[in-house]
């Protein structure tokens, strides 16, 4: 579902509230549209749960709608990728510190010029 098709969905079923509570709870489901971004409003939506669930949710007392986990696997996953390539980075940062090649000494120049 669209952000705006949602919110609007979400405004009907709220209307019992009064409009500073409305507007609020609103402004927050709002945000988490605005901070996924306009590419993610349909794994939003999916992870607020419909908008009959949400409102049920902020008439029972909680100011918003708890997220759901649906549509953040790609994040957890980006994020255990990038904490890989970082430990893989600092072992092999770490490593080439004491790293010498075998054979290639000064001595061994030196005697294979000679």
């Amino acid at each position: 579902m669209k952000k705006y098709a949602y919110l609007n969905r979400l405004e009907e079923l709220l209307a019992e509230l009064p409009p500073e509570r409305r507007q609020a709870a609103l402004q927050d489901v709002r945000a988490r549209f605005e901070a996924a971004g306009a590419e993610h409003e349909e794994e939003t939506a999916a992870g607020l749960g419909t908008p009959e669930e949400a409102a049920a949710q902020i008439l029972h007392g909680e100011e918003a709608p708890l997220p759901r986990l649906a549509g953040t696997p790609h994040r957890i996953l980006l994020a255990v990728l990038a904490l890989v390539v970082l430990v893989v980075l600092a072992m092999g940062i770490g490593g080439l510190a004491g790293y010498r090649p075998a054979g290639n000494t000064a001595s061994s120049y030196t005697e294979a010029s000679a």
